[in-house]
């Protein structure tokens, strides 16, 4: 009874790991994970206003895929659960937000570059001395946007453990921060 209940115990363990299908973007590996989702999934010549990747923080494993788009006159918002691979309702979003901004195609976004941006970000960090030895960066977020000339800019943040308390039954973690942009030419840039 010992060894089946073991058994289980083990099985349910590695059931409830998804390392191995997490998609995480410090590697070349997991952008062709995530190429080959965005191909399963979307429809690459779709008119998008944003295209999103969100990851659990401090983990950087990608949890799911926003898109804003428009159709017939209304924008809507949806997101792609990456784990369940099931698509949000759509959610309508005010007109007003996309007054600005010119749409482009998902085949557009510079996804290939994502674990190339994520290395170069973190040698601009450590040429500003602002990198910490022994310190994991995470890619928390990454927005591709598109400005009024149709020239797409990419946004991310990388995330960095600063420490926890706990009060109580309560845990506070508290991380730190950098925010970066990729422009048209592909150039990076520091925001903070």
């Amino acid at each position: 009874m010992k060894n089946i209940l073991t058994f289980l115990l083990i099985l349910l363990l590695c059931a409830s790991c998804n390392s191995i299908d997490s998609i995480n973007f410090k590697n070349g590996e997991s952008v062709e994970k995530l190429e080959a989702i965005m191909a399963e999934n979307f429809n690459n010549d779709s008119d998008v206003y944003s295209l999103t990747f969100s990851a659990e923080t401090l983990t950087g494993d990608l949890e799911d895929i926003r898109y804003d788009y428009q159709l017939n006159g209304s924008y809507f918002n949806e997101t792609f659960n990456i784990s369940n691979k099931t698509l949000s309702d759509p959610s309508k979003r005010n007109k007003i937000i996309y007054k600005n901004k010119k749409s482009f195609k998902i085949k557009d976004a510079p996804i290939s570059v994502i674990a190339d941006k994520y290395q170069e970000a973190l040698k601009i960090l450590e040429e500003q001395e602002l990198l910490e030895e022994g310190t994991d960066y995470y890619l928390d977020y990454l927005a591709f946007r598109a400005d009024k000339k149709g020239n797409i800019y990419t946004d991310f943040d990388l995330n960095y453990y600063i420490n926890s308390t706990t009060s109580g039954r309560m845990r506070t973690t508290n991380y730190g921060q950098y925010k970066f942009t990729m422009n048209p030419d592909k150039s990076l840039k520091l925001r903070n």
